[in-house]
């Protein structure tokens, strides 16, 4: 049981990078002297990754067949990425993705345009609101969040003081009157 367990990949690298965590902890001198030969490994690995992926799925494409599929499988590869940053642009990849459905009536988008203005500002607000909360945190992780910055601007934006940093072209500076 022990045997076949050890035979599987997952589990050796995972061994593996426990056993390289543990050196790096208790011999840390060893982990940078072995330092070179870890770069030269993630290159390595970068170098052959990309050749891999490639061939899987050149070779997928090739066992397909059926050319019709190929094309679907790449309108909804290529309308996949990148749509919910651009405004409007995930009723441009629904129409896009509902194109390569033949048995779903394209007319149906018409009903979705009026509900899809307001669904991109509701994204646009959620995107806001995550992107301020992850650079708070990060900024607190990283111990780079001044928290009495941030008291007084909330402050100043509820006019509960009086205005006492602002914005200048070369970023913001305290300004002491």
């Amino acid at each position: 049981m022990a045997r076949r367990l050890l035979g599987q990949l997952h589990i050796q690298v995972l061994i593996g990078i426990a056993i390289g965590a543990l050196i790096g902890v208790v011999f840390p001198d060893i982990a940078v002297s072995l330092q070179p030969s870890a770069d030269a490994f993630i290159k390595l690995i970068e170098m052959l990754l990309a050749p891999i992926i490639f061939g899987t799925v050149v070779l997928g494409i090739a066992k397909m067949g059926n050319v019709k599929e190929v094309g679907r499988i790449g309108v909804r590869a290529l309308t996949s990425k990148g749509s919910a940053g651009v405004a409007g642009g995930g009723f441009v990849t629904l129409a896009a993705m509902l194109s390569t459905f033949p048995d779903i009536p394209a007319a149906g988008l018409v009903l979705l345009l009026g509900v899809d203005r307001f669904m991109n500002e509701a994204r646009a607000v959620t995107s806001l609101i995550g992107n301020g909360v992850a650079t708070i945190a990060i900024a607190k992780w990283e111990g780079a969040l001044d928290a009495e910055t941030v008291r007084t601007v909330i402050a100043e934006q509820k006019g509960e003081v009086p205005r006492s940093i602002t914005l200048h072209p070369a970023g913001p500076t305290e300004t002491h009157s």
